[in-house]
């Protein structure tokens, strides 16, 4: 159902990856900008449908480990949020929404460790970025905060681990900030396939 409140969509750039094969189009053009446009709200819409499909994700033993904290811009506690951003990430306080990414560390059937809880955060953040970019909107993950003062400002319970900071919003490619204009301007690369994927054991014979 279209929201007649919601804002007009922004385009997000292009910025296609140089992938070794062709891939799905929200994939492929999947980046992370620096500048966000400070007045254009993330609608309750499209928070939902990001959630949704990061619910759906693969999970091992379906104990879904991934919870998420939800903090858009005016939140009483985003100030304290953003004092947790380390100096090089303060770019994000334009964005008009901050996720966290927790993982819970112990099962919930047993409250033995979980070794995949992380994996499975990632996998869950994974879809959600690909949904961002089906949306039209920027997203930035980011691990530059302080994990103490994080816990504290979000009272983040002990058994849960948080994993990342994202950013969600709308491009501004008109802001006037030129040390990111020419970060977001940087080539986009990856490792090629022979460095990272092998063919039986490890280094034996890559795929290419």
């Amino acid at each position: 159902m279209e929201n007649p409140d919601a804002p007009a969509p922004r385009d997000y750039p292009a910025r296609e990856a140089e992938t070794a094969v062709p891939l799905h189009p929200p994939i492929a053009g999947r980046w992370s900008p620096s500048r966000f446009h400070e007045e254009s709200p993330v609608t309750r819409e499209e928070l939902l449908a990001l959630l949704e499909a990061a619910r759906w994700a693969p999970s091992s033993g379906n104990q879904q480990p991934t919870r998420w904290l939800v903090l858009p811009r005016g939140h009483t506690r985003r100030p304290a949020l953003e004092a947790a951003l380390r100096p090089g990430n303060a770019w994000a306080k334009r964005a008009p929404l901050l996720l966290v990414s927790l993982g819970k560390v112990t099962r919930d059937r047993d409250d033995d460790a979980n070794p995949w809880a992380d994996h499975d955060v990632g996998i869950a953040t994974g879809f959600l970025l690909v949904q961002a970019t089906v949306l039209g909107l920027a997203t930035h993950p980011m691990g530059g905060w302080d994990a103490d003062a994080l816990r504290a400002a979000l009272e983040v319970p002990e058994e849960y681990r948080p994993l990342a900071v994202i950013a969600v919003g709308r491009h501004d490619p008109a802001l006037d900030d030129e040390r990111l204009r020419e970060r977001e301007a940087r080539p986009r690369t990856r490792k090629p396939l022979a460095e990272i994927a092998f063919s039986g054991a490890f280094g034996e014979e890559p795929v290419e």
